[in-house]
This record gives structure tokens, sequence and C-alpha cells, in this order.
């Protein structure tokens, strides 16, 4: 429309991957969040994985699987998909 106030987007889902998605959590939860408002995936970017054999990021991939399964998301394990390869084939289009 050309004016930002009348501006609509509706987001249908979430993704954050390994070195965001710790800090989005904390803070969602100390917001008071009790669950995900629409389906969350926890992933992995390409970068972690490839620094030290993709290990330098277990403690967060650990935390990424606990934050899923409370707040109802969707955790992607290390080496299954990077965030922009499971969103482009898992979460986008109709």
């Amino acid at each position: 429309s050309g004016n930002m106030d009348k501006l609509k987007i509706k987001f249908d889902s979430l993704a954050s991957h390994d070195i965001t998605f710790v800090g989005i959590v904390q803070t969602a939860k100390a917001s008071g969040m009790e669950r995900f408002p629409l389906p969350y995936v926890l992933t992995n970017c390409h970068n972690s994985l490839c620094a030290v054999g993709g290990t330098i990021n277990g403690d967060d991939h650990v935390f990424g699987l606990s934050a899923a399964q409370r707040y109802g998301g969707i955790f992607v394990p290390p080496h299954i998909a990077v965030i922009h390869q499971y969103m482009r084939e898992m979460m986008a289009g109709g």
C-alpha cells in the first residue's frame, strides 16, 4: 500500500538457529510465555555445525530439545538439516 501504518504481515511460523535460540527462549520465558504461540522451529546454523566437528553447541542443542518439548516447538537435531534448508523444505509453501 505504500503506507507503513496499513502494512499487514501475518507470520505462520518462526525459526531460529542454535546460535540465537537460547536467548530467544530465555527472553520469552522471562516475559511469561507458557507455549509458543505458533510453530517455532529450533534448528541449526551451518557455521556452528562446522566448528569443532559440530560439538561446540552441544549444550545449546540439549536446551533447544528441552525447550521444544516444554513449549511446543519443533526441534531439528544437529546434522539433520540447517535453518534455511529445513524452512524451505518443511515449512514453506501452501
